[in-house]
């Protein structure tokens, strides 16, 4: 009897070791090949949230640049990615930040230059698994930013036909907190601040533009003049590491410049 309760007791410490170790595969099967992949679907749904919520911000900015008038508007910008139910992994941090004076756009003809140095809103991600997404508003344009390319994903207010080429420049400052880290939903409110008329300056000779975006930049404005609703052609433009060069010489042009100053703020409570 007392050899039969040994055995008992031995084959009971063998089939607990064996459950033990077949639960620590299954996780160990799971934190490895399913885990990095729902953190991964994870970080890339909250980038297309965020990527909806600046094309929210660049329509907000776009038509207080338009209407011109005292008006604040309040858009959500959604920082981190939260916890996978269950696992309880996944939370990431991101950031927002405010950054004046970092784009100069220059305008010249034979006789005058005019110089404007704007400012972005910028968004960047801290992602764990999913490529890091810089989403950017620069002076009308909505650009994605990753770490080998950049490409408009909105276009900014420049438009050019045989009437000529319109322009609408469009500076973001900040009076309060320029930069906020963290984790949760933030509002960005963005008001109309100043603008000046519309300024005809004709026959441009230049007009330039210095960015961290250069790419995207370029790409939209070759696109623009390979259209056949224009006299312009793409080999007009040209890049000289971060500045864009459009070369206007010898057409006969007239371009229609707006200036408009947008005032950013990023709420510092959810």
């Amino acid at each position: 009897m007392g050899c039969k309760r040994s055995d008992k007791a031995v084959v009971g410490i063998v089939v607990a070791v064996l459950l033990i170790g077949l639960i620590v595969a299954i996780v160990t099967i799971i934190n490895v090949a399913y885990v990095p992949q729902w953190l991964k679907e994870v970080e890339a749904s909250h980038m297309q949230e965020v990527q909806s919520q600046f094309i929210q911000l660049k329509y907000a900015i776009d038509m207080l640049s338009l209407i011109r008038q005292h008006t604040a508007i309040s858009v959500p910008i959604s920082l981190g990615a939260s916890n996978v139910p269950i696992i309880g992994k996944g939370k990431t941090y991101d950031t927002l930040e405010i950054n004046e004076n970092s784009c100069t756009i220059t305008i010249e003809n034979s006789t005058n230059q005019w110089v404007y140095k704007v400012g972005k809103i910028r968004f960047l991600s801290r992602n764990s698994y999913f490529v890091n997404q810089e989403y950017v508003y620069e002076s009308g344009a909505l650009i994605l930013n990753q770490t080998i390319n950049n490409t408009i994903l909105g276009k900014p207010l420049f438009t050019a036909d045989y009437n000529g080429i319109y322009f609408t420049v469009i500076n973001i400052t900040t009076l309060g907190v320029p930069s906020l880290s963290g984790h949760g939903v933030y509002a960005l409110w963005v008001e109309f601040e100043d603008a000046q008329g519309m300024l005809t300056i004709d026959n441009v000779t230049y007009i330039n533009i210095t960015t961290s975006y250069p790419n995207a930049w370029e790409s939209f404005f070759k696109s623009l003049f390979g259209k056949s609703d224009n006299p312009y052609t793409p080999d007009m433009v040209s890049r000289d590491g971060n500045k864009i060069v459009i070369d206007l010489t010898g057409i006969t042009n007239q371009l229609n410049l707006r200036y408009v100053e947008i005032l950013a703020d990023i709420s510092l409570s959810e």
